[in-house]
């Protein structure tokens, strides 16, 4: 769970529609904003997020106590906030995921990651891999964090996935599993074709939103909605193997999770996957550009699952600080700044 400590001093946190407000641990003196962040200029016709928009326009013109925001996931009305937060002379923290939209998306854009990168005070990533892409664009500080390792369980479970919980808690195969919002770039294709050509092996399970859509050639279990966190942490608990077949990622913010429950990992070797997964002894990596390297990663992973009686790995290993020290990292700058002032 992330923590978040400002002490003496107020503080906003602006989160993407997306996420919940649940898994932040707050304390001190603190505002929540909820952005509306669109995945594509399409989604900007979208009278709820214009709406939303106008909303936060508002907020952030209404007088405050606060004097640092902190912004977790972008907007395409960034433009107009962090202008304004500028004029009101407050701390900008921001936290970058990617440089640039992923394939089959639209934001953010690179000019747009550009402009946050020069109106903000302290910036965060959180990979080395992104980081280093960041120093390359500009002379901020970039501060690397470690994403949180378990959700607040909250939200009701749905009958869909309380039967899915059912099957996989009595299945006698492995469960293979690929969860979370379902995009372009994550190859959920690639995953179909594989369940296909073994389901005789495992149970192959997708969850998650997206424009997945069942062929009907395998007897894959599809669960195609917003999870919500309770539902999102009982199936990664009943799964033995998690995929992430990305064609390209800075980091995933699943596979802390999933490491945290201990399950067999596959993945590709995506600069941003492989850093994460660097130091934890029950992963699988694949070049996901080579024809049949999938299906021996899968083989792979069922030996793994096979032996899983062998393997004792204690405490999976966090080589990042985690989120709320590098706040407090920042709070110590903050105050060393006032101090020489």
């Amino acid at each position: 769970m992330t923590h978040l400590d400002f002490q003496d001093r107020s503080y906003e946190i602006w989160l993407s529609s997306s996420l919940n407000s649940e898994d932040l641990d707050l304390s001190g003196s603190h505002k929540v904003i909820q952005l509306f962040s669109p995945r594509n200029f399409t989604e900007l016709l979208n009278p709820k997020l214009l709406f939303g928009g106008v909303i936060n326009l508002i907020k952030v013109f209404s007088p405050t106590k606060a004097n640092i925001s902190i912004f977790l996931m972008p907007s395409p009305f960034d433009w107009i906030y962090y202008r304004i937060l500028r004029v009101k002379k407050q701390i900008v923290v921001t936290c970058i995921h990617d440089l640039k939209s992923h394939a089959g998306e639209k934001w953010p854009t690179l000019n747009s990651t550009l402009f946050r990168l020069k109106m903000s005070d302290i910036v965060v990533a959180f990979s080395q891999h992104i980081a280093s892409e960041l120093r390359s664009k500009t002379s901020r500080e970039i501060l690397v964090a470690g994403l949180p390792r378990k959700l607040q369980l909250a939200g009701p479970v749905g009958s869909d996935v309380k039967t899915l919980i059912q099957i996989m808690k009595s299945h006698e195969l492995p469960i293979v599993l690929l969860i979370g919002r379902q995009r372009k770039y994550k190859d959920s294709e690639a995953f179909l074709n594989l369940a296909h050509e073994y389901q005789s092996s495992a149970l192959f399970v997708i969850a998650g939103e997206g424009l997945i859509q069942d062929t009907g050639k395998s007897k894959t279990i599809f669960i195609n909605r917003w999870l919500s966190n309770t539902e999102f942490m009982e199936i990664i608990a009943n799964a033995n193997i998690v995929f992430f077949p990305y064609s390209e990622a800075s980091q995933s913010g699943n596979i802390p999770i999933v490491m945290e429950e201990k399950k067999i990992v596959v993945a590709t070797s995506q600069s941003g996957l492989v850093e994460q997964l660097s130091r934890y002894p029950l992963k699988v990596i694949y070049d996901g550009e080579k024809s049949g390297e999938i299906s021996l990663a899968l083989a792979n992973a069922l030996a793994i699952h096979a032996a899983s009686d062998r393997y004792n790995i204690g405490n999976p290993p966090n080589h990042l600080i985690p989120l709320p020290e590098v706040i407090d990292a920042i709070e110590h700058k903050l105050n060393t700044r006032r101090r020489a002032d």
